[in-house]
């Protein structure tokens, strides 16, 4: 009996230590940058009933990211987590010894800017797309990305906005505002974070021409900072978008010499200036718009909006000037060239009448 006792005892110790080698031959393998072997080993290691947390752990950590496999860096994330909270590892063979909770905070973090750079780069891509097609493409693409940011990991805002972005480039309203919706509904975020988050609703609402769903994520944003003047500037860019320009003006008239940030204050600028031009004040309009330049020169629409009044007011040359000047930012906008073009031909009429 203590012979057969003997031979189960020595059976579980090489269970053990056979499992142990597995786990080992995997380190190795990841010394070598053998990630296929190193697989194979890590996933005997899981067997191993002391060494199946730390097996998990370099599955998420270097396995699975080179593959983009997100689905799969969770799931052994997931295993590792049941690791004890005094068990500590080495992440790679050069580290000291760490809590294994540390160790994956750590990389969770790491696995999440890589998605999240991904993702974001599509977002870049967009403006550089020279087709319609192409363009489709990389909102499809950014679109995947952001789910497997936002599904990495839920708590945090970043899947969900980027996510939103790319439906509203797609023109998706349902699909944008429902991310938005759980964007708002997170958890532990700063209040600074969260106006941000309330203005970048507002901003998506009104895309989709939802102005009172926009009105109420601006109420939101000012219960939290009252005196926010980018949400105030938001809400008169609301009343211009619902056709009351003079409450548009107001508004922005009330705010714009208290704004200190020169971008923010360009855009008051701009937003006078197109709420002007809807009652007609081409004087005011010209003068706001030239504003918006002095403060940033680069502001295609500003320069452009700054032109039309120019025409409207029949100051053609100096329409012209910045007609020149919006076309130098944007050779391919056909629109400044007929301006131009038309300004011009306006001019010499008005000579030859003289």
């Amino acid at each position: 009996m203590n012979y057969i006792k003997n031979i189960f005892a020595t059976l579980i110790i090489s269970s053990i230590l056979y499992a142990g080698q597995d786990l080992e031959s995997a380190k190795i393998y990841i010394k070598d940058k053998d990630w296929k072997k190193a697989e194979e080993f890590l996933l005997k290691a899981l067997d191993h009933p002391k060494d199946k947390w730390e097996a998990a752990f370099h599955l998420a950590d270097k396995i699975y990211p080179r593959d983009n496999d997100w689905r799969k860096v969770s799931q052994y994330f997931a295993i590792a987590e049941t690791a004890n909270q005094s068990l500590k590892i080495r992440p790679t063979r050069n580290d000291r010894k760490i809590p294994i909770k540390q160790a994956i905070l750590a990389s969770k973090a790491r696995s999440f800017q890589v998605i999240y750079n991904r993702a974001a780069g599509f977002n870049k891509l967009i403006g550089t797309a020279k087709t319609q097609d192409q363009k489709n493409k990389f909102i499809e693409e950014g679109i995947k990305s952001a789910k497997n940011l936002r599904d990495f990991d839920k708590s945090q805002p970043g899947g969900y906005g980027l996510l939103a972005q790319f439906y509203i480039l797609a023109g998706d309203k349902e699909n944008a505002l429902s991310n938005i919706d759980y964007l708002l509904q997170l958890n532990d975020i700063p209040e600074n974070d969260m106006v941000m988050f309330y203005s970048f609703a507002g901003e998506a609402a009104q895309i989709f021409r939802e102005f009172t769903l926009a009105s109420k994520y601006y109420e939101e944003a000012l219960l939290i900072d009252p005196d926010n003047l980018k949400i105030k500037s938001d809400i008169g860019v609301l009343y211009s978008r619902l056709g009351q320009p003079e409450k548009a003006i107001q508004n922005f008239l009330a705010i714009i010499d208290d704004i200190e940030d020169e971008m923010l204050k360009a855009d008051a600028h701009y937003n006078l200036g197109v709420s002007y031009i809807k009652t007609d004040d081409i004087d005011e309009a010209a003068y706001h718009f030239e504003e918006a330049f002095i403060l940033n020169p680069e502001d295609e629409q500003a320069i452009f909006g700054m032109a039309l009044a120019f025409e409207e007011s029949e100051l053609y040359r100096k329409a012209r000037k910045y007609y020149r000047e919006a076309q130098r930012l944007n050779p391919t906008d056909t629109r400044y060239q007929q301006g131009i073009s038309r300004t011009q031909i306006k001019e010499d009429q008005e000579e030859s009448n003289n």
